[in-house]
């Protein structure tokens, strides 16, 4: 990779962040959630959750894509805290990367666009080991809250705050 570009998506782009959005899902995934978990039905929702977000931007929902070489590479979006009660008024909502550009930047510029430095939330896959290290990298830290991930037998979500 010579480099990346971070920019806000473009209404036709929602198809092809559905799909990177489900490929990054079974990259990170594989072995702790289903395979329907990335699986056609999933398509469908992520289409329909990308079409709002690309073609209805809105002031509190911030959404960012990594490109490099004319390539969707990974995405990133950050809003209003939908915890009850928040810990703070931003949390970042998802943040994706193709597993082969992992270390190189991209993870980092997507996190700094839709957060910068302020005080925010984010859950997490406890055992993702890899992502809570960038979480703490970044200055977050579990506050001791978990969630069910909602897929049977794959484990919980911890909240990280910062």
């Amino acid at each position: 990779m010579t480099g990346f570009l971070i920019r806000i998506p473009r209404p036709n782009e929602a198809a092809a962040i559905a799909d990177l959005h489900l490929r990054t899902w079974a990259e990170v995934y594989a072995g702790r959630f289903p395979p329907s978990a990335w699986g056609e039905e999933a398509r469908v929702d992520r289409l329909t959750q990308w079409e709002s977000i690309c073609a209805k931007p809105t002031p509190d929902f911030h959404a960012v894509v990594a490109e490099s070489e004319g390539e969707l590479i990974g995405f990133a979006g950050a809003g209003r805290n939908t915890d009850r009660p928040p810990p703070h008024g931003r949390q970042l909502r998802f943040i994706y990367l193709l597993a082969h550009l992992q270390g190189s930047g991209a993870g980092q510029a997507l996190l700094d666009e839709v957060l910068g430095d302020d005080p925010a939330s984010l859950w997490v896959l406890e055992d993702n080991l890899r992502a809570r290290s960038f979480y703490i990298r970044n200055g977050f830290a579990h506050d001791g809250m978990r969630q069910p991930t909602g897929y049977a037998d794959s484990g919980d979500e911890i909240r990280m705050v910062r």
